[in-house]
């Protein structure tokens, strides 16, 4: 719409509304009836163009609760980032560490005591200072853990922030 065309149509509205006040009719809800407008249009249309303040205008709806913000999500696919071969796939330590890592993104794994099991396991290696390491031809291997690049801590400790059910 133009912008005379929204002076036309504000000035219309403006018109129609001085003549309802003159006859009386003061009630927000009747007014809008007349005017075929939604109370909340009404309201909005009457704030915005100055006859009435603001705090009447909020009355009319609820405000919404914030969103309580997203917890990050770690970057699991930093730690665990290998591409497994098809005859490791069914490996324990494979199994293990996908139950970690599905526990560290934050999702429900059905069975406690493989969770229980994994965590346990996870941590007597990081106790002992050992890391997983893997390679194509070999499959999983435990190895001496590097400070600045511990794939399996890293993985213990998000699982154990992750929220729980």
């Amino acid at each position: 719409m133009s912008r005379k065309g929204l002076n036309r149509a504000l000035n219309k509205w403006v018109e129609q509304l001085v003549e309802l006040e003159e006859r009386g009719v003061t009630d927000r809800a009747t007014q809008a009836d007349e005017l075929g407008l939604t109370l909340a249009t009404h309201i909005r249309r009457l704030t915005k163009a100055g006859f009435i303040e603001p705090e009447e205008g909020k009355r009319l709806k609820p405000p919404r609760p914030p969103k309580p913000p997203e917890p990050p999500t770690p970057p699991v696919e930093k730690w665990i980032h290998w591409t497994v071969q098809k005859e490791h796939q069914k490996d324990v330590t494979a199994r293990k560490l996908s139950i970690l890592r599905e526990v560290a993104k934050g999702r429900d794994v059905e069975d406690e005591q493989r969770l229980g099991q994994a965590i346990r396991w996870a941590q007597d290696l990081v106790d002992r200072d050992l890391d997983i390491d893997y390679s194509y031809v070999e499959g999983f291997q435990r190895v001496g853990a590097l400070w600045d690049d511990w794939h399996l801590k890293r993985l213990l400790d998000a699982a154990k922030r992750a929220p729980g059910p």
